[in-house]
């Protein structure tokens, strides 16, 4: 009955947001201002509307994502595999994300740590940056307020208030700024 009653709460949703796919589609309104929109639904409502959202969207989704209030992916570009949670207030670049990855409230997964130019011969804002997909494996958990720059392998935690700047081995518990080894996952 659970399932079922999931089944018909994405349902309804996917019906609620066609016309927010057909305005993106003909690119009245881009994917990340309807995302930014849809972050400000709260609650169980929101979940299954920002879930909806994004199976259709993204590059790919599994099941079980759940994105929650304020919380929203920048990128159609993004991955996401399955039973993954992004928290609170949180912000996703253009990533490959693995299965059963919980990601803490506040943080940040930027793309790459070039988004932007650095040239003095041009200002700030006319310049392109080289963005790039962050590769966040399976397993993995990271803490809140956290930025992240380089992708995170399978099984790591990340403490909460880091910077990861460099990728980390596999399994391994990372934590600072610049985040840096503090232990294994055993």
């Amino acid at each position: 009955m659970k399932a079922f009653l999931k089944k018909a709460a994405e349902s309804i949703c996917f019906i609620f947001l066609v016309p927010a796919f057909i305005v993106c589609k003909i690119g009245l309104l881009s994917f990340t201002t309807i995302s930014h929109g849809l972050s400000l639904i709260p609650g169980l409502p929101g979940i299954y509307v920002r879930r909806a959202w994004y199976r259709n969207m993204l590059k790919s989704c599994g099941e079980g994502i759940t994105v929650d209030f304020l919380g929203f992916v920048r990128s159609p570009k993004t991955s996401v595999g399955n039973d993954c949670y992004v928290g609170v207030g949180t912000s996703v670049g253009q990533a490959k994300i693995g299965d059963d990855v919980l990601i803490s409230g506040g943080t940040s997964v930027l793309s790459g740590s070039r988004q932007h130019g650095k040239s003095a011969s041009a200002k700030i804002r006319e310049q392109v940056g080289c963005p790039v997909t962050i590769k966040i494996g399976s397993d993995v958990w990271i803490g809140a307020n956290t930025t992240i720059m380089a992708d995170i392998p399978q099984g790591c935690i990340v403490g909460a208030g880091s910077v990861v700047t460099k990728s980390p081995s596999a399994n391994e518990i990372i934590a600072g700024v610049p985040a840096r080894a503090i232990g294994t996952r055993k």
